[in-house]
């Protein structure tokens, strides 16, 4: 089978579990043949390929992407179009192309709330009201929209990234709570398949082992991801200093991507006197990470929205004990006291007496790493999700027969 994957960013060879590079990874170990087309990024090549996965760029447009039609009519026509995430300005354009050849169209969303049309605060989705009337999936929606705002591009964008949902013949929920979005996006219940991500057990299996040496004193609370509200950092450094009237030699280290909100971080943790406690790490490569994850007494995610949540996975599959928020979709994941913890949604004194708990009860952390692998291996194993998304694209094809 020959598939063709249009997304945003979609492979680094620095971040293996990328949803859509473990996917295309897993697909050309089961001798399909892939192509991943992305945005362009600064200063890449055109083509390329990587772990025999061919790479297209193309510049994103308003109006469409003169590139991507180009690079999908010169290369070998394939049999199955997956579109990937909600904001993807390529997607419109790989849905016309499917749609004039005739071909099966598979959509993964990847994080219905993640979409700036439908919440008011991307980074606190939760905290507003969903507004679904304003979504653009038809030509009169997308003409209401102009009436109603009278900002056309602001429009027409709303149409290009939620037509290719309706036209999709399957959408892939990564979780329960997505699926029950795309419910709500007016996606019949018998085109939404639920099949979760995963991250590459025995790639993680085959890093060093040894926990990173981090000269720091003991518990070390990790906090992996980027420095954005929606991921919950305001609320760790909020609980830091009452995590440290009980635990006063710990460290907070933090990991990530992104830079954006340091400065709000530096500042909350100088004006609350633990800034001597915190510890801000650049972006690791894979083997550094793992071996963090090993180092560390627990991963702390206070996120207040996940589309899936990667970051709890890579640390139950390398032996670290997880605590999160109890919101969509993390808490499908993580179950409270059985393979990680729950704090309250933007509550710092809850993540603290969270953390406390952990910390105070080693016989809890380790029944929690027990479990944690056990929920990697048995209910996020790759293999058999690849399969499940192989089965998705066998019945479109059967579908269009």
């Amino acid at each position: 089978m020959r598939v063709a994957i249009v997304t945003t960013s979609g492979i680094d060879p620095l971040y293996r579990n990328w949803p859509e590079y473990a996917l295309a990874r897993g697909l050309v170990a089961r001798g399909h043949e892939v192509t991943i087309y992305r945005y362009e990024p600064a200063g890449s090549p055109a083509c390329g390929t990587i772990d025999g996965i061919g790479v297209r760029t193309a510049r994103p447009g308003p109006l469409g992407s003169p590139d991507l039609r180009r690079q999908l009519d010169h290369d070998a026509r394939p049999d199955v179009v997956h579109l990937w995430h909600i904001r993807n300005l390529l997607a419109y354009e790989g849905a016309r192309y499917a749609r004039r050849h005739g071909l099966p169209l598979v959509h993964t969303p990847n994080g219905p709330l993640h979409d700036d049309y439908l919440v008011a605060d991307r980074d606190r989705p939760f905290e507003g009201r969903l507004r679904y009337d304003r979504l653009a999936f038809t030509v009169p929606d997308l003409l209401r929209r102009l009436a109603a705002e009278r900002r056309p591009r602001h429009a027409l964008r709303n149409y290009r990234i939620h037509a290719p949902l309706r036209a999709a013949d399957r959408l892939i929920a990564i979780s329960e709570h997505e699926a029950r979005a795309l419910r709500r996006y007016g996606i019949p219940a018998a085109r939404i398949a639920t099949i979760p991500q995963w991250v590459d057990v025995a790639y993680q299996d085959a890093l060093p082992q040894e926990p990173a040496a981090l000269d720091l004193p003991r518990p070390l609370l990790l906090y992996v991801g980027q420095l954005k509200y929606r991921k919950g950092f305001d609320v760790l450094a909020a609980a830091m200093p009452l995590v440290l009237r009980d635990f006063p030699t710990a460290s907070f280290v933090f990991v990530g991507h992104s830079p954006l909100h340091r400065d709000a971080l530096e500042a909350s943790a100088r004006a609350s006197g633990v800034a001597g406690h915190l510890h801000l790490l650049g972006r690791p490569d894979p083997a550094e990470l793992n071996r963090l994850y090993r180092a560390a007494d627990a991963l702390i995610l206070p996120t207040r929205y996940e589309g899936f949540g990667l970051p709890p996975l890579e640390a139950m599959a390398s032996g670290c004990p997880v605590i999160t928020t109890d919101v969509p979709a993390v808490n499908e994941l993580v179950r409270d006291g059985e393979n990680g913890l729950l704090a309250r949604y933007g509550d710092p004194a809850s993540l603290a007496a969270t953390i406390g708990r952990l910390l105070a009860d080693p016989a809890l952390r380790a029944r929690l790493v027990a479990a944690g692998r056990e929920t990697v291996t048995a209910r996020y194993g790759g293999d058999r999700l690849v399969a499940r998304i192989e089965a998705v694209y066998r019945e479109c094809g059967d579908d269009r027969r």
